[in-house]
């Protein structure tokens, strides 16, 4: 049975804007609230009081939506303190030469510039100094909301990517697993050694280092995993090879890679679906095919392309499609500003342009 924390819990589970939408809305309240709470505020002073509150609530915001996302999360320190203090100054600014109120710290009447003490007169009894703690658990406020907001927003993702990384290995998993792929690796080794080929012992070698990265990969369960980009290359490259002891003399397969690639790191298995894709649909037991892949690293940017002939129908075109969604789903959950282009004029072929620099 459930209870009401568990059902207003699976509500705002189910309903994270109008959870956040209520949060904010109670904050505000205990911002209204306070300083009735602290002093009495009847007749003229409700005009400051709501002139402060709006300009509360402009810094408030400025600094949720703006400073602390695009300054404080990516730790640009100096920026960021530069835009405390402009918010700051902003603060004080409005209070002296719009609203007329002094700014915080100034306890003593003497102590206030003169536009102050014309404006209040004979009434010298006045201390701002809870305004400026006012405004300090405003701004402290507001940026502990935003660390809460990006901090669930992170997990979101990260349960995203943990379920998108099950479903990926599993299927891959799968997929490399199912007979028609382990025995006819088999069958062709076995017909290599029959032959007594050279390329054997090379063969085992293939299959064996291409199960080893997919099983013992699996040792490593971490959701933000990266492996070398290096490593990941040659279990493409021990993929294709295996592939290719099937070619005909009508098969080709260029696998190309530029760029320093010793120091760089991606997340496993992002490309395969799309390799995979191309010796599926892109090989013809009798008609001339040529598949080209290619990894290119420039500026911090990955580039990889894969192109191959069209030898499948419409229906084949779609399982091509539906192969691939689930790769291009957590393509997006680790390079959100990933560039994906799908072109099928003459040649199908897959490109896609991820920065490192991003996750």
């Amino acid at each position: 049975m459930l209870t009401l924390k568990n059902k207003a819990g699976s509500y705002f589970a189910l309903h994270p804007t109008r959870a956040k939408i209520l949060l904010h809305i109670l904050v505000w309240l205990m911002f209204f609230s306070i300083p009735f709470y602290v002093v009495t505020i009847t007749g003229n002073d409700l005009k400051n009081f709501f002139s402060i509150l709006a300009i509360n609530v402009v810094l408030f915001y400025f600094n949720f939506l703006y400073v602390v996302p695009k300054y404080f999360m990516k730790k640009r320190w100096k920026m960021y303190s530069a835009a405390f203090l402009v918010i700051f100054s902003v603060y004080i600014y409005l209070f002296v030469f719009v609203i007329s109120m002094p700014p915080p710290g100034f306890k003593e009447f003497d102590q206030l510039p003169l536009k102050f003490r014309e404006a209040l007169g004979d009434n010298p009894k006045f201390n701002f100094f809870p305004g400026f703690i006012f405004f300090t658990l405003m701004i402290s406020v507001s940026s502990f909301l935003k660390f809460v907001e990006v901090w669930n927003e992170n997990s979101k993702k990260n349960r995203e990517i943990e379920n998108a990384n099950r479903t990926i290995e599993l299927n891959f998993l799968k997929s490399q697993l199912k007979p028609h792929f382990f025995f006819n690796s088999l069958n062709t080794i076995y017909s290599l050694s029959i032959a007594k080929s050279e390329k054997t012992s090379e063969a085992i070698l293939n299959l064996s280092e291409l199960m080893r990265y997919i099983v013992m990969d699996k040792k490593d369960s971490s959701i933000n995993r990266k492996v070398k980009l290096e490593d990941e290359l040659n279990y493409i490259s021990n993929y294709i090879e295996l592939q290719k002891l099937r070619f005909t003399n009508n098969n080709f397969v260029a696998f190309l890679t530029s760029g320093k690639v010793d120091d760089v790191e991606i997340y496993p298995l992002l490309f395969i679906s799309f390799i995979e894709n191309a010796f599926k649909y892109g090989v013809h037991p009798t008609d001339q095919s040529i598949i080209s892949i290619t990894f290119s690293i420039e500026q911090k940017k990955l580039k990889f392309e894969v192109t191959n002939d069209i030898h499948f129908q419409q229906n084949s075109y779609d399982s091509f499609e539906l192969g691939n969604e689930n790769s291009i789903r957590r393509l997006n959950l680790y390079y959100p500003n990933n560039r994906l282009e799908i072109t099928s004029k003459d040649k199908y072929t897959v490109s896609i342009l991820i920065d490192l620099d991003e996750n």
